[in-house]
């Protein structure tokens, strides 16, 4: 049985995994059609300090009339594979959602999809990727692109077999996320090469278990009492609530959930946790079946509790395919 989160010890910890920093700016990839916009207002106020988290009251359901701006220093992104298999990341920027393509067209079916994190070293920025196929192998896909140039190079290694099972992942940096169509979750660590050992498996997540979980997404990570730290995982259930597991790296059996927002939620397929570089606020982007994308502004991402998220109405359209973190 899931317990109520305990007090956490620092707000919730951005830039654990480095997230596209540069996407928006990148010349090489191609924005793609199809999205509206939403004006910017001021950028979020003063920075964040350490606070204790209060018990998450029960909040409204997700709603899709715009109430709120988010502003431009607030991003949410995610990954989409679209129809046609082109690899593309899409970036909600304060009020405006703009997919881009790395022109990358993937030759098999993708079935789960992580996104690894940003990197720059040896005169070169590289995004990395986990991708499984519909025949279980898991996928590294590379996509690089040398300093001061708009070529962009991708690699594509198989680097496992035997993840059929697997329907769901998320990487926090350290550690892969993978939930199963049996309803477990596994945990494995990803090496400085960007290899995978196996690492345990994560608690129950509570009714339903992790077989309940249709969307998941990385938002950080918390420090807790006694010096160990925690992935923030923010899942949409099949019930429709937006919810938040806390799971201990040091005892990953021991996850502890809040209830963001009790219903609504269910019609998005993925909701991607995004940060603010100012304040406590942080952005949501949800995409629904059509490819209609909605934007949320958490107003403080760090309370565990859903009762201050707006929303900022839609953002974009046309994000069709596989949707992941």
């Amino acid at each position: 049985m899931s317990r109520s989160a305990p007090p956490l010890s620092t707000p919730r910890a951005r830039g654990a995994r480095s997230r596209r920093a540069t996407v928006a700016t990148v010349g090489a990839l191609v924005a793609l059609g199809g999205g509206g916009t939403v004006a910017a207002a001021a950028p979020a106020a003063s920075a964040s300090t350490a606070t204790t988290a209060s018990p998450a009251s029960a909040a409204s359901a997700a709603s899709t009339t715009s109430t709120v701006r988010i502003p431009s220093a607030c991003r949410a992104t995610m990954t989409v594979v679209r129809p046609d298999g082109t690899l593309a990341m899409g970036v909600v920027q304060g009020g405006k959602g703009t997919l881009y393509s790395t022109g990358h067209r993937l030759a098999y079916r993708p079935k789960a999809v992580a996104y690894l994190g940003n990197t720059a070293s040896r005169g070169a920025e590289a995004d990395r990727f986990f991708i499984t196929d519909s025949g279980g192998r898991m996928h590294r896909v590379t996509v690089s692109q040398p300093t001061g140039s708009k070529a962009v190079n991708v690699t594509d290694t198989v680097v496992a077999s035997g993840w059929g099972n697997v329907r769901l992942m998320v990487a926090s940096g350290p550690y892969l996320y993978a939930v199963t169509t049996g309803g477990s979750m596994r945990r494995y660590a990803v090496s400085a090469t960007y290899g995978l050992t196996a690492a345990g498996s994560v608690g129950s997540a509570g009714a339903g278990g992790w077989g309940s979980v249709t969307s998941l997404a990385y938002g950080g990570w918390w420090r807790l009492p006694g010096g160990d730290r925690a992935e923030d995982l923010v899942a949409v259930t099949r019930s429709g609530a937006l919810r938040a597991f806390v799971v201990p790296r040091k005892a990953p059996a021991k996850v502890t959930q809040r209830t963001l927002v009790s219903s609504g939620w269910g019609k998005y397929r993925h909701v991607a946790a995004g940060e603010c570089t100012s304040g406590r606020s942080r952005a949501l982007a949800a995409v629904r079946a059509n490819g209609e994308v909605h934007g949320f502004l958490d107003g403080n991402g760090d309370d565990q509790s859903g009762a201050d998220i707006s929303s900022a109405g839609r953002v974009a359209t046309g994000w069709r395919g596989t949707i992941a973190d």
